[in-house]
């Protein structure tokens, strides 16, 4: 019998310069505070984070091309990290560690939450608004949820931030939608006989 020859391990243990290239280190911040938005645009009726990139990148507004990389790469100026459209969908813009542009001043410790429309919103949408608040709370440190109108003088988010959380997060009935009530069947009604 002959005598085994170890056979020499080829596994790589170390990255390649091509894999190390693709390894992404995400910069942490503090989170602390999440600043409630409005997009101003018409109650209830569409409006995407494409459109609302095209207004900030009107405004002068830009994300780092490394940012873009690492999440929308499409999505070249939005300040928000999160909008909710009103069929309650949440879309992502910025990422969560990418500084936003959404307040001034405050955008260094803060997340930005917009809601499609203007003063009115759906039952959707305010759902969707208390679920990624306490997401977004659980997640990270934070201990204030502000509006954009108590930083700056404006109507955003089209609500008091304050009445919304002393309300227990539920929709505010002067900022809610009527969603439209289904018709009632027609009852039939007996002929001449």
């Amino acid at each position: 019998m002959g005598d085994t020859v170890a056979k020499k391990d080829t596994t790589k243990t170390t990255p390649t310069d091509d894999e190390k290239r693709k390894e992404v280190v995400i910069p942490s911040r503090t989170i602390d505070l999440i600043i409630l938005h409005c997009t101003a645009t018409p109650d209830g009726k569409p409006h995407t984070v494409a459109q609302i990139d095209a207004g900030h990148l009107a405004r002068g507004w830009h994300r780092k091309a490394s940012w873009k990389k690492l999440q929308n790469p499409d999505l070249t100026s939005i300040g928000y990290h999160f909008v909710i459209y009103p069929d309650g969908s949440v879309h992502t813009g910025r990422h969560e560690m990418e500084q936003g542009a959404h307040v001034q001043g405050m955008n260094v410790t803060s997340l930005g939450v917009s809601m499609v429309g203007s003063y009115k919103f759906t039952q959707a949408q305010w759902t969707s608004l208390a679920s990624k608040v306490a997401e977004l709370e659980s997640k990270y440190s934070v201990t204030e949820v502000h509006g954009h109108n108590e930083y700056a003088a404006k109507d955003c988010p089209g609500f008091k931030v304050k009445d919304w959380l002393d309300g227990g997060r539920k929709p505010l009935a002067a900022n809610l939608i009527e969603e439209p009530k289904p018709a009632t069947p027609a009852t039939p009604t007996s002929g001449p006989q």
